[in-house]
């Protein structure tokens, strides 16, 4: 079938825009020389939808930094052309570092990062045989690596912790771990705002194989399947929530999911 070109005016009525966001919430877990779990009730919320807390125990104390964590599976900020194309302030953010402090470090053993979410997220990932590879996400279990004695700051980008001893005789760890989502399989592990035009980014660069030949699953695909798609894909990442209406009326609704990282550290 002969592809239809359509003019600039054309094109901007029949652009097609997304966005899919999923929250974070922040847990802390300190776990002393009894490797118990301590419950902490101490919270307060910031920008962001996430929840930052503290909890103590007589040997640990896990900070966590202020921080954003919306990861948003939107747009990229440079892309204004083709059939789908950024609109608005919203762009893509498929990453969040999550960083703080340990005291008394001392007798700090580990430190891990866990990661939970809900089925519909994994359900995006395409565990399920014969399901579609939306996107990837990290793993649900990451152990920090000690980046060595001497180190006082974290160069570049590097994910793990240092330990720096204080004037009082304490020492005090600090960490850091980002989070990072991506694109699948599906879209050819590109966003779908360039997957679709058969590009790899904003300055149009072909999309290719291995080999060099030019990759134009996307490209080729019409307005009305490219919709159909990222409607699917929006509803794979997107959960259920029951409400009730101001006359009483019980209804489902489809809600971005919220996803809970959990700092864990245990002394030894």
């Amino acid at each position: 079938m002969k592809k239809k070109r359509m003019t600039r005016n054309s094109f901007k009525r029949k652009v097609i825009l997304f966005g899919i966001m999923a929250f974070m919430s922040i847990a802390l877990v300190a776990t002393g020389f009894a490797a118990w779990v301590i419950a902490g009730d101490s919270y307060k919320t910031t920008s962001g939808n996430v929840t930052i807390g503290t909890v103590t125990e007589k040997s640990l104390t896990v900070t966590l930094d202020s921080t954003e964590a919306d990861i948003a599976f939107e747009c990229q900020q440079a892309d204004v052309k083709g059939r789908i194309r950024k609109s608005g302030s919203a762009q893509e953010a498929l990453s969040f570092v999550v960083s703080g402090t340990v005291t008394d470090a001392t007798f700090l053993d580990t430190l891990t990062v866990a990661i939970s979410m809900p089925n519909s997220i994994k359900k995006a990932v395409g565990e399920e045989e014969g399901a579609n590879k939306y996107i990837t996400i990290p793993k649900a279990t990451n152990e920090l690596t000690y980046l060595g004695d001497g180190v006082s700051a974290f160069t570049g980008s590097e994910d793990g912790y240092y330990v720096v001893d204080n004037a009082d005789g304490t020492k005090t760890a600090y960490f850091r771990f980002t989070v990072k989502f991506g694109w699948g399989e599906f879209f050819g592990g590109v966003n779908p705002g360039y997957w679709y035009d058969g590009v790899a980014d904003s300055e149009d660069t072909p999309l290719v194989d291995d080999e060099g030949n030019p990759i134009t699953t996307g490209v080729d695909k019409d307005l009305e399947t490219i919709l159909e798609e990222m409607n699917t894909f929006k509803n794979a990442v997107y959960v259920d929530q029951t409400y009730t209406d101001e006359n009483g009326f019980t209804h489902t609704r489809k809600v971005a999911p919220s996803i809970t990282v959990k700092v864990i550290a245990t002394a030894g």
